[in-house]
């Protein structure tokens, strides 16, 4: 808190100032350095040599970590003295301290001698909170209400700052609670209040009281503003943005209130209300990072590359968001098929967010120019932060060994993450797949009922084990299970489907095969479906039906192999 900094600032320029001047004329000095802020002139006859010894004994013992006694030091100099300065100073280290019956008997004593001090109201009220009398608190905070000090007005907000910083969720706004009960339509006090409920999470709390205040006084922008925050917080996003573009009526030239509008115009999806609000902010404040990388996402969503790209390259010409502009134009590039250029812009990523993302691209993209060492080498230079960015490294490099056809260091990679992250999902079932493709079919079916025992309701396991069994030709009705299990857990996905449907083609029910294959084709009309649902209407006669549902798939996957397989060998016959 502000208030903190300001205890220390005052008390360090007080101590500066005393070693700068204690070498050379001590008879005067001294006197200047304790009696600096005292009240009303209110001079007394103290030993200023004596005092000058405490505190030095007293900072000595502080600076080597002996608390406790330089807060007696401190005690015994305040309680003989009325020198708020060093009251304050006092305060300060029975704080750090954690002493707070004597920190107690400081703040009384410096609010004996500056009873208009805020910030000696503010010290007494926070250890009578330490102290759990909570009842003596409130008696403080009233006191600071009508207080101004060092120009700055506390008020009910400062009471709010200090619940906060002393008290825990429960307390704080309880004790707040209670304090503004005798203010019901003051506003400054509903506003404080309900920005701490905000603060502790009591959402319900806090739309009460910022509606409330907002009823009294309508014209008051921080109350709109809070009253929007606490909205958002409960995902309450229309009703949000239905308040903030009444702000933007009562507003207009706010250019942050317009730049909040358009980003929740983003969050919702209508994006051209938000390209609107931020060509808008662009027109007044055409550097503006946030909205041109905003514009550029904008463009990203809606497919128009070469306005993206514009956007993205305006980024790097003013200096801003550098990072992730090359992010994009790197993704933008590599859409292109620019492999080259597009590692170029990865490589330039260096920092944020995008950081992470742009190495695992600039893997991707140097495996395509042929370099499959260089791309693992710059997998293996990054310095994960996290178990999830751990994992995604392994799943990479696996990945691109997969690409090669390399199945054997494919499989020792995913080992070796499974050793870090063990029972990993991603890793089992990355490596479930690879040692498919390479013949080995009781790892594969090992590492999926890891999955399925670890994660019953894991639908790609479950999936993935039965077609595999359907595939094999064995086990099918526990293939049945497993199939039907999945189905039930997510009944829209089409390669579900699609394998229901090809286990009841191997089963002999064809008329239930067709049933399942022909719905999966309507969801996804993937290749491989149509390559199974061609298969069991040719067997069953329906050739021209076939026929139909291979020359679409083949006009939208031309190179498809399964696809290809399957035509080439009916076709033939």
């Amino acid at each position: 808190m502000k208030f903190w900094c300001q205890v220390f600032l005052v008390f360090s320029l007080l101590l500066i100032a005393g070693c700068a001047t204690t070498s050379h004329r001590t008879d005067e000095k001294p006197v200047v350095l304790l009696d600096a802020y005292a009240s009303h002139n209110n001079r007394v006859q103290v030993n200023y040599e004596k005092q000058i010894y405490q505190v030095l004994l007293a900072e000595t013992a502080y600076q080597r970590g002996q608390l406790q006694r330089a807060v007696n030091e401190y005690l015994s100099i305040v309680l003989e003295s009325r020198n708020p300065a060093l009251a304050m100073r006092a305060c300060y280290m029975a704080l750090n301290a954690d002493q707070t019956e004597a920190g107690l008997q400081v703040a009384q004593h410096w609010v004996d001698i500056e009873p208009e001090s805020v910030k000696a109201r503010y010290f007494l009220a926070l250890f009578y909170m330490r102290n759990g009398q909570l009842e003596l608190v409130q008696e403080q905070l009233e006191h600071t209400l009508s207080m101004k000090e060092d120009g700055e007005e506390y008020g009910f907000f400062g009471v709010a700052e200090l619940l906060m910083s002393e008290l825990n969720s429960d307390d704080a706004l309880f004790v707040m609670q209670e304090f503004i009960a005798d203010y019901p339509r003051n506003v400054d006090a509903l506003v404080a209040y309900s920005q701490l409920a905000l603060r502790v999470n009591e959402l319900g709390a806090a739309l009460s009281a910022i509606t409330y205040a907002r009823s009294l006084k309508p014209e008051r922008a921080d109350a709109l503003l809070l009253q929007i925050r606490i909205l958002q917080a409960q995902n309450d996003n229309e009703a949000a943005l239905k308040y903030l573009s009444q702000a933007i009526t009562q507003y207009p030239d706010d250019l942050k209130l317009r730049k909040w509008y358009a980003q929740l115009l983003e969050t919702l999806g209508r994006d051209e209300d938000a390209v609107i609000q931020f060509k808008l902010i662009e027109a007044q404040s055409p550097l503006d990072g946030d909205v041109i990388l905003s514009l550029g996402g904008l463009a990203l969503n809606v497919g128009r590359w070469e306005l993206a790209q514009d956007y993205m390259q305006r980024l790097l010409e003013i200096g801003v968001y550098s990072d992730e502009a090359n992010y994009y134009l790197g993704w933008l590039a590599e859409r292109k098929g620019a492999y080259a250029e597009a590692i170029d812009y990865y490589s330039s990523v260096n920092l944020g967010e995008a950081y992470f993302d742009a190495q695992i691209r600039l893997a991707y993209n140097t495996a395509r120019q042929g370099d499959l060492d260089a791309a693992r080498g710059y997998l293996e230079s990054v310095e994960p932060v996290s178990a999830t960015e751990v994992e995604r490294i392994f799943v990479v490099q696996g990945e691109l060994l997969r690409d090669a056809m390399q199945f054997e260091d494919a499989i020792e990679v995913y080992g070796r993450g499974l050793r870090q992250l063990p029972g990993n999902h991603d890793l089992l079932y990355a490596r479930a797949m690879v040692a498919e493709k390479a013949g080995y079919k009781e790892q594969m079916k090992q590492d999926l009922e890891a999955i399925i025992a670890s994660d019953p309701k894991n639908t790609h396991a479950l999936n993935a084990l039965g077609y595999a069994l359907v595939e094999q030709g064995r086990d099918l009705e526990k293939a049945k299970d497993y199939l039907l299990r999945a189905l039930a857990l997510d009944p829209q996905s089409y390669y579900i489907i699609d394998s229901v449907g090809w286990l009841y083609y191997r089963l002999g029910e064809y008329e239930k095969a067709v049933k399942y294959l022909r719905r999966a084709y309507e969801l996804g009309e993937d290749a491989e479906v149509a390559a199974h649902l061609g298969e069991v209407l040719w067997v069953t006669g329906e050739h021209e039906g076939a026929k139909f549902i291979w020359d679409q798939a083949l006009k939208n996957a031309p190179e498809h192999k399964a696809l290809l397989g399957v035509v080439e060998r009916f076709l033939a016959q």
